[in-house]
């Protein structure tokens, strides 16, 4: 999402795979471990992103990016540790923003291969549909 929403002039499909966002230059932030940290698994457990700093760090996010977009594409696991992110501040800045998207959640899985396989199944067909 960095380098495309930083290039929309090169980027009409993008997809994130198990963001990880908290890794973004300057955007993560420390949060509490949440309360069904025990059912979570992957990295940052304890990180997340301030939403202001996120949307600075992608200029071109906002809704005539929906005019260049033929797909945003985010796919998380329920179990993965990214997953509050993604909800709790992902979702919110893009409805802030205007951007439309496609949001697929994976039941049970985590921050590992097995999902980003089942995510590349799902994404693969989408990027052939006619908008």
């Amino acid at each position: 999402m960095y380098a495309a929403f930083n290039n929309l002039d090169l980027f009409a499909w993008v997809a994130a795979f198990s963001g990880g966002y908290p890794v973004m230059p300057g955007a993560g932030i420390d949060i509490p471990a949440p309360p069904n940290a025990a059912s979570l698994k992957g990295p940052d457990l304890t990180r997340s992103i301030d939403p202001g700093k996120f949307a600075a760090l992608l200029p071109q996010l906002n809704s005539s990016a929906n005019d260049r977009l033929r797909l945003l594409y985010i796919s998380i696991g329920t179990a993965d540790t990214l997953a509050p992110t993604t909800h709790n501040v992902v979702k919110q800045v893009l409805k802030e923003k205007g951007v439309k998207y496609t949001l697929m959640e994976f039941p049970g899985y985590i921050h590992e291969w097995p999902v980003w396989r089942v995510t590349l199944k799902d994404l693969l067909p989408r990027l052939f549909q006619l908008k």
